[in-house]
């Protein structure tokens, strides 16, 4: 038997024997494919140094909402009474009331920086009762209260009761000796020549 050996022009190389004739496969023997060509890996420097990552934003906590509604109530506040102040100065009792109203939504109704400015401005409508009472209310707790007690002193004395009033305003300047606006309203009504329409501003 003869062998021969024949190279086809291919990936793979055949064996063939040669057998009366007849051509018989002996055995195929294929070649390994070519492997895929690898992908690009993007190769990093030692000293490379990645971006930071900026940081997460956490939503604020209850404790520092808190505090900046307060800061933001406080500043308001701050521009309200600003607000009554310059409306005191140039006499204008709307304006004043409208500052009042809006402090009420940002104090405590009893607070002393908010009755005082509404007294204020009851008196200067002539609302004399409703000014009585809400002076009342500061001198609950600040007895000695310098305008208060001269505005009080001013109620009783449009009211008629000019011996209440002048007392009052004795024992106030033991307290407030140095206070020249107490001296002229004493003097004022004393002498029974009451000239003094308005009522002390509040601080």
């Amino acid at each position: 038997m003869t062998s021969h050996t024949f190279r086809i022009p291919s990936t793979t190389r055949w064996c063939f024997t040669a057998v009366a004739g007849a051509t018989v496969v002996l055995a195929g023997l294929a070649t390994a494919a070519e492997p895929p060509a690898p992908t690009p890996v993007e190769v990093q420097r030692p000293d490379a140094k990645k971006p930071p990552t900026p940081p997460r934003k956490s939503p604020p906590t209850r404790a520092a909402r808190e505090k900046e509604e307060l800061a933001a109530r406080e500043a308001e506040t701050s521009r309200q009474i600003e607000a009554f102040s310059d409306a005191q100065r140039k006499g204008d009792v709307d304006a004043a009331a409208q500052a009042v109203d809006r402090l009420r939504a940002l104090l405590p109704q009893d607070s002393v920086a908010l009755v005082r400015r509404a007294a204020w401005v009851e008196q200067m409508r002539g609302n004399r009762e409703m000014a009585r009472r809400l002076l009342g209310q500061v001198m609950a707790k600040l007895p000695d209260d310098l305008n208060a007690n001269m505005n009080l002193a001013l109620v009783d004395a449009q009211d008629g009761r000019i011996k209440e009033a002048t007392t009052r305003l004795r024992k106030l300047k033991l307290i407030h000796p140095d206070a020249i606006e107490l001296d002229a309203l004493l003097a004022e009504l004393e002498g029974r020549a009451l000239v003094v329409s308005r009522p002390a501003s509040g601080g």
